[in-house]
């Protein structure tokens, strides 16, 4: 769908409201369960939340242009969130037998993904997540917020790039899917699960110990600056 730019130019509170809504409705019109917007003072960012990806090491750390240790710093997304206001948050709902019990879990740290029905499905609903955040940033982006920042769930190696070498690590090349790539809340410090319970989201520590059901809700979480 072509996009007609909104010319760049100061935005009163009341028209910055208007916009928020219509990218949270959005956000629901393209498959989110939830949107939220959100102060971005109320945004939590720290070393500890990143250091997650490497201890225990996260099976895809340092495979891709978007984990760490190649994401943006937490220094850095501290110093970026100050310069905004307002966010939209994301949370879109999944079935807990794609993300609890010991195959998933068995999966994930070996980085042994399959094709099986389980993993397909729940790629599909990763790729989504990255869908909605890219196409509310890319619509703020046209609406005159032209520093909108979106972060996602997950690696994007496995959605866009499924055993194969990131192409964004190597010289000279960049990301194969820029427009839809993003790097997850949690590898650049976000507290996603913090952000969640504050805007009254059920959210559950899920991993191979927890069985689908014991599990009452699981989900993504995702995140766009504005403004």
């Amino acid at each position: 769908m072509n996009e007609i730019p909104r010319a760049v130019s100061r935005v009163d509170e009341q028209q910055i409201q208007e916009d928020l809504k219509k990218y949270q409705d959005m956000g629901i019109e393209l498959g989110a369960s939830d949107t939220r917007i959100i102060k971005a003072d109320c945004l939590v960012v720290q070393e500890r939340i990143r250091s997650k990806c490497s201890i225990p090491k996260c099976a895809e750390y340092g495979t891709n242009l978007h984990c760490p240790p190649y994401s943006p710093t937490v220094r850095e997304i501290q110093e970026i969130v100050k310069d905004y206001r307002y966010g939209i948050a994301v949370k879109m709902a999944i079935d807990p037998e794609y993300t609890a019990g010991s195959e998933i879990q068995r999966c994930y740290l070996k980085g042994e993904i399959d094709e099986g029905r389980d993993y397909l499905a729940l790629g599909k609903r990763y790729k989504k997540m990255f869908f909605v955040i890219s196409e509310i940033e890319s619509k703020a982006f046209y609406d005159g917020y032209y520093l909108a920042m979106g972060f996602a769930s997950g690696s994007c190696k496995n959605i866009f790039c499924f055993k194969k070498e990131c192409q964004g690590l190597m010289l000279g090349k960049g990301c194969r899917n820029p427009l839809r790539a993003r790097p997850s809340m949690e590898s650049v410090g976000f507290d996603a699960f913090g952000m969640a319970s504050n805007l009254g989201w059920s959210v559950y520590p899920i991993g191979g110990k927890s069985e689908p059901c014991d599990v009452p809700s699981a989900s993504l979480l995702g995140l766009i600056l504005i403004t």
